[in-house]
Parts: C-alpha cells; sequence; structure tokens
C-alpha cells in the first residue's frame, strides 16, 4: 500500500475515532437533532402481540434497526437520523404488515401503533405517508422541511430568514433596511433578530446539530450555515421538553445535511445588480440614478457513500456531505465627514470667526468660532482673573507660519500630504459626503461525515 493511501485510511480512522470519543459527550445533546419513533404491536382484537419483530430502515442512509416487542407489545427507536423510513413487523400466525412513506424530522418523538392481520403468506404493504400522532411531548413547533429551504424565495440566501414563515415572527432589523429603501445587509447574524409573538430579542436559543450557536453577548446566531447545507430545521414556541430547558423564549433547532447512498450534486449562482433592479421610489422623485448595487452568490454541494480507491468503498456505512458558498457584494454606501479646507490646512480659520459673545476676565473680547494661542496660557494668582489660567486668540483667527504659536511642523506635513479629501458635496453640517460602493467578500466551506458503527438491535 503506497504512503498516500496510508495517510488516507489514517485520517478515516482518525475522523471515525474521535466521533467515537466525543459520543459520551454528545449524548444529551442528540435528542435535540434526531427523532424517535414508538408503538405498539397489536392483533385484530385488539390483544397486545409479544416478541413481534419490527425493523424500521432507511435504505437512502444505510440504516436498518429491528426490536423484538415485550410483554404488553410495545417498541421503541430512538436517535433517529432525520428522514423517510419503512416500518416492518412480523409475527407467528400474522401477515407481515409495512408502512412507507413515515417522515421523521428533527426533535420528532412519534408514534405509530401496528395493527397484525391473521395469515402466513401475505404481506399488507400501505405505501401513502399517514399524518403521525405525536404524544410523548407538547412542544409546539413549525417544520421548516428540507423542500421548503430549497425552492422558497430566500432574501439573502440567508435559512434563518425562513424562521418568519412562522406567523407569530417578527424581524425589526430587516424591516428598518426596507424602510430605509431596502439594502444589500453584510452579516448573516443580522437575520436573527427575532421576536416571537411580541417578546423581547435575545430570548432565542439556537442550535445547530445540537450544539449551542448564540453569541452570549447579544443573543443572535453565532454561525449560519449555507442554504444547501441545511437539512432541514424546527421552529419551538414558548412551551417545550426538557431538553430545551435552559431557553426562556423560543428555539431554533437545526440541522446540516448528510449524505446518502446515492451520490449528488448541486451548482447554483443568484446574481442581483442595479442594472436588473428598479430604481427606488423617492430617487425617481428627486432625479437621483440608481445606488450602486452589486451581489453575487455562488455555491456547490454534494455528498454520497464514501469512496476513496483501493482503501475504501462503503456504500451503506459511511457517507459524506461537502459543500462551498462564496459571496461577492458591492452594495451602495455613504459616508459624511467634516474635512479641511485649503485654507484651513494654510492656518486661516477666519471664516469660522463669530460674532463677539463676550469678554474674558481681562477685557479681552470673546468671538464664536475663535482659537487660542496655547502658547500665550498665563496663571494669575491676583486681580480680576486671580485662581484662573488665561490664553489669547490668534489675531483675525489665523495661526502664523512662524513665531509662537506657529503651524508645527507634523501639522504642515498632515496637510500637504494627501491625507483626507478635499470638501465635496456640502450639506446637512458636513462639507463632505460622498456616495460609494462597499465591497465585501467571503468564502464558507463545510464537510460532514456519518458513519454507521454497527446495526442497532433490541431484544
Amino acid at each position: 500500500m503506497t504512503r498516500l493511501r496510508l495517510v488516507l485510511l489514517a485520517v478515516l480512522m482518525a475522523t471515525i475515532a474521535l466521533g467515537l470519543t466525543f459520543l459520551p459527550a454528545l449524548h444529551a445533546q442528540t435528542m435535540s437533532t434526531t427523532a424517535a419513533l414508538s408503538g405498539t404491536v397489536s392483533d385484530p382484537s385488539g390483544a397486545r402481540v409479544p416478541k413481534a419483530t419490527v425493523k424500521l430502515t432507511n435504505p437512502s442512509q444505510g440504516i436498518t434497526r429491528t426490536f423484538t416487542t415485550g410483554s404488553a407489545g410495545e417498541y421503541s427507536f430512538s436517535l433517529l437520523p432525520v428522514g423517510t423510513y419503512t416500518l416492518e413487523a412480523t409475527a407467528p400466525g400474522f401477515k407481515t404488515s409495512k408502512q412507507e412513506g413515515i417522515v421523521l424530522n428533527v426533535g420528532d418523538f412519534l408514534t405509530e401503533d401496528i395493527h397484525l392481520a391473521i395469515g402466513t403468506s401475505e404481506q399488507v404493504t400501505v405505501s401513502a405517508s399517514v399524518a403521525m400522532l405525536q404524544t410523548e411531548n407538547a412542544n409546539v413547533s413549525t417544520e421548516i422541511a428540507s423542500k421548503q429551504v430549497e425552492e422558497l424565495p430566500l432574501n439573502l440566501r440567508n435559512v434563518v430568514g425562513l424562521v418568519m414563515l412562522n406567523s407569530s415572527v417578527n424581524n425589526q432589523t430587516q424591516q428598518q433596511l426596507l424602510n430605509a429603501g431596502g439594502g444589500e445587509d453584510t452579516a448573516d447574524q443580522d437575520m436573527s433578530f427575532l421576536s416571537f409573538g411580541g417578546g423581547f430579542f435575545g430570548t432565542t436559543a439556537f442550535l445547530l446539530d445540537g450544539g449551542w450557536n448564540v453569541a452570549g453577548g447579544w443573543g443572535g446566531v453565532v454561525y449560519v450555515p449555507a442554504v444547501d447545507d441545511v437539512q432541514e430545521f424546527k421552529v419551538m414556541n414558548n412551551s417545550f421538553s426538557a431538553e430545551y430547558g435552559w431557553s426562556t423564549g423560543n428555539v431554533v433547532n437545526m440541522i446540516t445535511r448528510s449524505g446518502t447512498s446515492d451520490l449528488h450534486f448541486t451548482l447554483s449562482d443568484y446574481l442581483r445588480n442595479q442594472k436588473m433592479d428598479a430604481n427606488l421610489y423617492f430617487h425617481n422623485l428627486e432625479g437621483l440614478p440608481k445606488s450602486p448595487d452589486h451581489r453575487n452568490q455562488f455555491a456547490a454541494a454534494g455528498g454520497g457513500p464514501l469512496y476513496i480507491p483501493g482503501i475504501y468503498k462503503q456504500s451503506n456505512k459511511t457517507f459524506f456531505f461537502a459543500n462551498y458558498e462564496g459571496l461577492r457584494l458591492n452594495n451602495a454606501g455613504s459616508y459624511s465627514a467634516n474635512v479641511p479646507t485649503s485654507a484651513q490646512e494654510s492656518g486661516d480659520f477666519s471664516a469660522q470667526l463669530g460674532a463677539q459673545t463676550g469678554t474674558d476676565c481681562l477685557g479681552n473680547p470673546i468671538y464664536k468660532g475663535e482659537i487660542y494661542n496655547p502658547y500665550t496660557t498665563t496663571y494669575y494668582s491676583s486681580g480680576p482673573c486671580a485662581g484662573h489660567y488665561v490664553r489669547l486668540g490668534y489675531p483675525g483667527n489665523k495661526i502664523p507660519t512662524s513665531g509662537v504659536g506657529a503651524i508645527d511642523a507634523l501639522a504642515k506635513t498632515l496637510a500637504s500630504g494627501n491625507y483626507w479629501p478635499a470638501p465635496a458635496n456640502p450639506g446637512g453640517g458636513y462639507n463632505f459626503n460622498v456616495a460609494a460602493s462597499q465591497a465585501t467578500a467571503s468564502n464558507e466551506y463545510g464537510i460532514r461525515v456519518d458513519h454507521h458503527c454497527t446495526q442497532y438491535t433490541s431484544i
């Protein structure tokens, strides 16, 4: 085996070992990233069927689990990855019962009772997906499934925006951007300024694959995964079970996408610029052109069974999913400031000298906007200015080029070095106002590896 193959195999084994090392610590959080299915098996009279074999399968993720019912005919499967499952039950003297299309979402605790018919050689199959009861908890939630994540219009390609599909949710920051004439927000986290049912911002718990995803300093989300990297998420309001008890408000529980037994890849590109957009209403009203605006988001994602040629090939145990998303943003920005005029750079501040506003303790006139020579500062211990420091203003509000209190050499260098722009577009209390394009670029990468060490069997 070549050295490259040995290195690749070592990396794979290290990845699996690292997951096993942290498995006990992660057990408590897996309840918020997986689902559970339970129920009973009964005969036509309603009597429970003990020692029936119940099998749950998800071929696309290589999952097969079996359970032998107890004396009360009960079965239970926990820690199930989200997905679509088939439930099958067999027992001596009964026809095989098969239920297809059972969809388990993140955090589900569903109940599905199985009713066996008497017979030996036939199979009863139900193919249509049916609504299932959730009796293990009182969580009130809104499911955002992968189909909605992929197909619904999504401003700024930020999946947190889909939380507002819940009618009780409002985002005040985004509303302010719209009221200001639209905006190309550069921070994914700003989308998480959410209020549930009129409550306060900062009381929402954000979970990502079961981990705490909340910025402690201000209560927003820390990391927002790319759209193609999100499998689904659940929005829970106000009342939920114990594993979410550390939230005082609401929970947004998000899980990332995992690979399946089939290879699947996608490419996408989303473009927005001023050539495609209409001008803002008030810009048209005032005869102003469109603001510079260009937003391009491009992505590639895909996953499937892990295959390393000549080293490792497994179609139903180890899966990967990888994604990349790039952002190139040049949106409209504005800046206002007061910069020195050419006269001020030479020390002439006479234009700022206003009317007399009074006199000092020596009887010298005091003018509005007057500047003072720091080298004339004098302390008086007696007379009308006793206990005070007094300094004199520059004659005519002009700083001399030589002598005591002249322009400093460093100030001359700064004034002649073009370190700031000349005044332009005065207005609004500023003599420098400019609109320009603000460039932002980001690159996001992600990879996930799932490995089923063994099939789970309970007797």
